[in-house]
């Protein structure tokens, strides 16, 4: 998924996904602005696993039947 097609999906703005992306560790944004782009990884098929403190991760959900 390209930047813009998250900022897209999420409808938050370019400039603030490549911020959000440069950074390291927990993300420092709006807690409205990171539920926006969770929502829309997690529509695309992205699911999120473990939590910040132990062993946080991502992998793609198989297609629905």
């Amino acid at each position: 998924m390209t930047v813009a097609e998250l900022a897209h999906l999420s409808g938050v703005g370019i400039a603030t996904i490549k911020r959000i992306e440069a950074g390291s560790g927990i993300p420092m944004a709006h807690a409205r602005t990171l539920d926006q782009i969770t929502r829309a990884l997690m529509e695309a098929g992205v699911e999120f696993v473990g939590n910040p403190e132990d062993r946080p991760g991502v992998r793609l959900s198989l297609p629905k039947k």
